[in-house]
């Protein structure tokens, strides 16, 4: 429990460092101050921060082999209202907790320079931008932060309103937990015309709500009852005046699910339903998909490590594995992490954050930072194991 209560001992400055951060809430890429605050304070470790892709890394150690720990570092473009002395006033909120997972990081990396001549690997410090873009792991992979031999990389993420003790390390299950992400935009073209005279002219906004109803059929239909997906449009846009037919709809939306092949499917299927039904309205349909996250995967060889690292380092109690915690293989929200699971053997686990009311993204969501030495022992004991 050595590293654990060397973690404990920094909970006043990495307090520090997430109140700050917490301020200054930025958003996508556009992390200036962020990434000035994590910088300043890696180099006050000793250790050389290099800029990647709109976000920063830093390696300890040496070694032919690399391991990852990464934190994703921005905020939601939501006002916050948590009512918290030091709460972001500048229209954004760091109501999803990466501040924490900053906090926790930066919290790992002092552990780790006090073990740097130990390390018989390189252990790399990943501050991601825009995770909530899903585009911020995949521009610093773009960037070279996978470049020499990576051979495991680790994530985490903060859990509120959970009935847990706050700091619980919670174990993931193996194989895919978080499903595809593909967003998709189409746009319908008819004929504008005089509302009195709808004959006239082909109705691209009636045309298009017909298409957004069409799109559940094939959940519905054509992916088995024991599958998960979930296709969401949640934005139509058409039509400027009330008594005119619109000539252009253009509707937004999201495909997530688990299975690869069910996903082309259904990403074939919209875009096949959404050109016949405007042929059926005597308009035209482009389909165009605008971004993409792959399926999050958890390795089966990297959970074992896992277990055997924090049983060793978490207190007793504060280490529970899926079966534990009933998780399972759900739906819900993409997280792009997976843009490291795609190519090098990863774990991606969660930690307990208090009892706050409010869910992760709520603009009153409160988090616990009793949970930040917990995370950082965890990091920190990950980066160290070596032997998967």
């Amino acid at each position: 429990m050595e590293l654990f209560d060397e973690a404990r001992a920094l909970l006043a400055e990495m307090k520090e460092h997430r109140q700050k951060i917490h301020r200054i809430a930025e958003t996508g890429f556009e992390l200036k101050d962020t990434m000035a605050h994590v910088s300043a304070a890696l180099m006050e470790m000793g250790t050389e921060p290099i800029a990647c892709g709109g976000g920063i890394f830093a390696d300890i150690g040496t070694g032919e082999r690399t391991v990852i720990l990464r934190a994703d570092c921005d905020a939601l473009p939501i006002r916050e209202e948590s009512g918290l002395p030091f709460a972001a006033e500048n229209g954004n909120a760091h109501a999803c907790g990466h501040d924490l997972h900053c906090a926790m990081l930066l919290g790992a990396a002092r552990l780790l320079m006090a073990r740097e001549g130990e390390l018989k690997h390189k252990i790399r410090l990943v501050f991601q931008p825009a995770e909530e873009l899903l585009a911020g792991a995949k521009s610093m992979i773009e960037n070279g932060v996978l470049d020499g031999n990576v051979c495991a990389a680790y994530g985490l993420h903060v859990i509120p309103a959970l009935p847990l003790p706050c700091g619980t390390v919670m174990l993931p299950p193996t194989g895919a937990v978080a499903p595809y992400a593909d967003f998709f935009r189409i746009t319908v073209k008819g004929k504008g015309a005089h509302g009195a005279a709808p004959h006239t002219g082909r109705d691209a906004l009636l045309c298009g709500a017909n298409i957004l109803l069409a799109l559940q059929t094939p959940i519905a239909r054509e992916v088995a009852p024991s599958s998960v997906a979930c296709l969401t449009v949640g934005s139509i846009t058409g039509g400027k005046a009330a008594n005119a037919i619109s000539n252009t709809a253009v509707l937004e939306g999201t495909l997530r699910a688990f299975d690869r092949d069910e996903r082309d499917m259904l990403l074939c299927r919209t875009r096949e339903i959404a050109e016949h039904i405007a042929i059926a309205f005597g308009c035209r349909a482009e389909t165009e998909r605008t971004s993409y996250c792959p399926a999050l995967v958890n390795d089966a060889g990297l959970l074992n490590v896992a277990k055997e690292a924090l049983d060793r380092t978490i207190p007793q109690g504060y280490v529970l594995d899926a079966s534990e915690t009933g998780a399972s293989k759900s739906i819900g929200g993409s997280e792009d992490f997976a843009f490291f699971s795609e190519r090098v053997p990863s774990l991606f686990f969660s930690i307990s954050a208090g009892s706050s009311p409010h869910a992760l993204h709520h603009p009153a969501v409160v988090f616990d930072e009793g949970c930040l030495p917990y995370g950082a022992a965890a990091l920190a004991a990950l980066g160290i194991k070596n032997n998967y």
